[in-house]
């Protein structure tokens, strides 16, 4: 994703957050500071840096192409942070973005769900049988088979999603203002059973921490307004030729 400064016509590098574990960071031996090292290592492996990469693509374009969507998650970051107070650098927001005032943007989970929901990360998933199994639909599967099911597929099904399936629709995950997940069997970015994904919160968590904080201080539109979904299918679903976009300030 590509993200020029339309009011200055040149590209804006955003404020790093700080280290996580560095020096100035919990006092602590240094099998500990490993430790913590490897265990985090570990949710960026399996939460963040399998989902993020291209799911901050997909919802910069998805939000571009419903800008009354993109407003009304850039409202609901400003409620949930006014207790906050003012902050007027980018890298104190996004310091400010405490576990319960990030908790408070459910419009906003929705809206990233909405956008996994329609482009997984993984289009195709597949497994191995390591035994005789029946399917709930009178299947037979032996043991040694191999079972692939299309995640980008299922989340464009009438059946499943209702008619406005190809629609992209936060508010189908909220109820009364709350987030409502759906089963990890139809909603299957995360996978589901023993293999969902343990990093699943700590990537919503970064996703929503990002995206609060850009928005915050940007809105955004398509470099090419006429630009659609064309994706390259490879192990991940990339959006094809990147996805040029023009970054306005917001006067917060």
């Amino acid at each position: 994703m590509v993200i020029s400064g339309a009011n200055r016509g040149s590209s804006r590098a955003l404020s790093s957050p700080p280290e996580l574990f560095g020096p100035s960071a919990v006092m602590c031996s240094e099998r500990v500071q490993q430790s913590l090292q490897r265990r985090y290592q570990m949710l960026q492996t399996e939460g963040f840096n399998c989902k993020h990469p291209h799911l901050i693509t997909w919802f910069f374009y998805m939000l571009c192409k419903h800008p009354l969507i993109q407003e009304k998650v850039a409202a609901e970051v400003k409620v949930a942070t006014k207790s906050e107070g003012s902050k007027n650098d980018i890298a104190g927001f996004a310091l400010s973005l405490s576990d319960e005032v990030i908790g408070k943007m459910q419009y906003l989970h929705a809206a990233i769900t909405e956008t996994l929901r329609l482009y997984p990360a993984v289009p195709v998933e597949g497994k191995r049988a390591v035994e005789d199994d029946v399917l709930p639909d009178g299947f037979e599967v032996k043991m040694g088979d191999r079972v692939n099911y299309i995640s980008y597929a299922m989340g464009r099904m009438n059946y499943l999603w209702g008619e406005d399936a190809e629609v992209f629709h936060p508010e189908r995950w909220l109820e009364d203002g709350v987030f409502k997940p759906e089963s990890p069997f139809k909603f299957v970015s995360f996978n589901a059973g023993p293999r969902i994904c343990f990093g699943k919160e700590f990537a919503y968590k970064q996703m929503k921490i990002m995206a609060a904080t850009i928005l915050h201080f940007f809105k955004f539109k398509l470099e090419d307004e006429s630009k659609t979904d064309k994706y390259r299918t490879m192990f991940t679903l990339q959006i094809q030729d990147g996805l040029p976009l023009l970054a306005f300030h917001r006067s917060n």
